[in-house]
């Protein structure tokens, strides 16, 4: 079973925290996506540098390219403000950071972002937690990486520079140098 914390999802690499597992939210999530009509809006994914966040993120992109939703797969490794950012910036219907945050090494998770960049209400956890674990892994659709990467349904994308411009500006340097 996957229940949401803060803002996401986490545990234990392994135990509960498995390809399956993740590909089971990835598809509760683009389930949603699709019956709000949002799919060609996209998703963004993310990933910190914990033990094999990078693979489970390609993995949750297989997900979303099945569904037919364009992922925009952030390289290199980020913090989760910028997923955040690009969910934003790119009117994303959803963003997915691939972190457990302060927890330890044994752990990892799935920080979920909404439309507009915002944090997940615990009303939308509630709901996208009672889907995902309505959903067998027999009914989740994938796409092979390699796949959906020549299809042009995952793109990778370096946001690094426009989300430090995008900081600068908000911060009035001047008084920071000092």
């Amino acid at each position: 079973m996957i229940h949401f914390g803060t803002g996401g999802w986490r545990d234990i690499i392994g135990e509960n925290f498995t390809f399956d597992n993740v590909r089971k939210f990835s598809q509760g999530v683009s389930k949603q996506i699709i019956e709000e009509g949002n799919q060609e809006l996209g998703v963004v994914i993310g990933y910190d540098n914990r033990f094999m966040a990078e693979e489970f993120a390609k993995a949750s992109s297989e997900v979303f390219a099945g569904n037919q939703i364009k992922v925009n797969l952030l390289t290199p490794s980020v913090p989760t403000p910028l997923v955040n950012f690009v969910t934003k910036k790119e009117k994303a219907a959803a963003g997915l950071t691939f972190t457990a945050s302060h927890n330890p090494h044994i752990y990892n998770g799935i920080k979920y972002v909404c439309e507009g960049g915002f944090p997940a209400t615990e009303s939308i956890t509630s709901n996208l937690e009672k889907v995902i674990n309505s959903l067998r892994i027999e009914e989740v659709s994938k796409l092979s990486y390699n796949k959906a990467v020549s299809s042009g349904l995952v793109n990778r994308k370096n946001y690094t520079n426009a989300f430090i411009t995008f900081i600068e500006s908000q911060l009035d340097m001047e008084l920071c140098i000092v």
